[in-house]
Parts: structure tokens; C-alpha cells; sequence
């Protein structure tokens, strides 16, 4: 009885530490309005002025930029493919696929780490090896559909 015990006991620790390293992408697919944008320390808040969105599917990123003239509707579109591993995104313009997708991402592709601080989504991208090497964090809350940018 103590064996089984110990072995529940082992097994739910793992679980719970394996589910802190992964992101759900349910939970991140959606309409996101960026709120702060953090550059190696130098923060942005942009909630009084937001202009930057971002839409996540169930494969691709489309980042918009909302039009300067023409209010609640994007000016400017890029889209990417993704594919979330763990707490990693990776992300190209050309499709993820094959045995060895992690090598060719191009260097129009990179790698955003996934975590979330309450409700709002941050993707943190680093521009060395570690966060003193610099890095680019986007925080954004999710929005309802009917909020987005029109086209």
C-alpha cells in the first residue's frame, strides 16, 4: 500500500511540474491587443494608445498594425506559421514541417517563449542566449471579436 502511495505521490508531482513548462494552444488562439512592449527593460505602456494586434490560429500569427488615418481598421498585416512546443512558439513565414523544421527556420523565423501573467499573453523573445543579452517581451490582453480591426 505504501508502494502504490509513494508511486501516486511521484506521479503527481510530475504532472504538475510538466504542465508548468507547457502552453495549451487553446488557451492562447484568439484576438490579442498588445498592452505593453518591454525592450530589455525600456517599457512601453500602450494601453491609453494601443495600435498593435495580434490573431492566433491554430497554425498561423497574424500581427496588424491599426491605420493612422483611418481608426478600427489595420493598415499594415504579417503572418507566420507556428508551431508551440512546450512554452516555445516558433515561428516562419513558410510552413513548420518535416523531421527537421527547427532547422530551417529561416531568419525571417524566430522563437517566442509563451507565458501568461493573470488573463494577459506575453511572448518573450530573446535577442542572445539570455535575457541579459537582451530581449523583446509583449504583453497583450485578449479582446472580443467584435473589437478587432476591420479591414
Amino acid at each position: 500500500m505504501k508502494k502504490i502511495a509513494v508511486l501516486l505521490i511521484i506521479i503527481m508531482l510530475f504532472g504538475c511540474s510538466k504542465s508548468n513548462n507547457t502552453i495549451s494552444k487553446t488557451k492562447i488562439v484568439g484576438y490579442w491587443e498588445q498592452i505593453e512592449r518591454d525592450w530589455s527593460g525600456d517599457i512601453d505602456d500602450m494601453r491609453k494608445d494601443p495600435y498593435a494586434y495580434l490573431e492566433i490560429t491554430d497554425n498561423r500569427l497574424f500581427f496588424y498594425t491599426e491605420s493612422s488615418i483611418d481608426e478600427g481598421h489595420w493598415e499594415t498585416m504579417a503572418d507566420k506559421y507556428y508551431i508551440l512546443e512546450g512554452k516555445d512558439l516558433y515561428y516562419d513565414y513558410g510552413k513548420l514541417q518535416g523531421s527537421n523544421w527547427k532547422d530551417n527556420i529561416t531568419a525571417y523565423g524566430g522563437k517566442f517563449e509563451v507565458s501568461f501573467d493573470g488573463d494577459n499573453l506575453i511572448l518573450t523573445e530573446y535577442l542572445g542566449e539570455t535575457k541579459n543579452d537582451g530581449y523583446e517581451k509583449s504583453t497583450y490582453r485578449k479582446i472580443k471579436e467584435e473589437d478587432r480591426l476591420q479591414e
